[in-house]
């Protein structure tokens, strides 16, 4: 004789069951950690990305018990990093100037050695 098929159940329902509804409570938290983070982040950034992943093994055996292990896992949005060019010396090593391009203040210059004064305003120009 077959059982009559009962049709799918509340899985909210299911979830409270499993570990005595720690899971349910692990899931909210990790939850609510999540939606934080990408609040915070999409302030600054202006968009973020976050995934909450639940996995439930079921192992059934053939006595009709269920073992059910369950994992909560969460990727946080990452935030923005800067962007750095380097370039490789003729020895190999990364350096932030172009080896191929003329530096742009190739000597040095010495300080001014004194100060001069500027002459007067109400002075009359000087010819040359």
């Amino acid at each position: 004789m077959t059982q009559p098929v009962e049709g799918p159940r509340n899985f909210a329902m299911f979830l409270q069951k499993l570990e005595d509804g720690q899971l349910l409570l692990d899931l909210s938290a990790k939850h609510f950690e999540l939606c934080q983070k990408l609040s915070h982040l999409a302030k600054s950034t202006g968009i973020a990305k976050g995934e909450l992943l639940l996995k439930v093994k079921l192992v059934a055996s053939e006595d009709g018990k269920v073992q059910v292990d369950a994992e909560v896992l969460t990727k946080e949005p990452l935030s923005k990093r800067g962007r750095t060019w380097l370039w490789f010396s003729k020895g190999g090593n990364l350096v932030a100037e172009n080896p191929k391009q003329q530096p742009l203040f190739p000597r040095e210059v010495p300080p001014v050695a004194a100060v001069r004064e500027v002459p007067d305003a109400q002075e009359p120009p000087r010819g040359v």
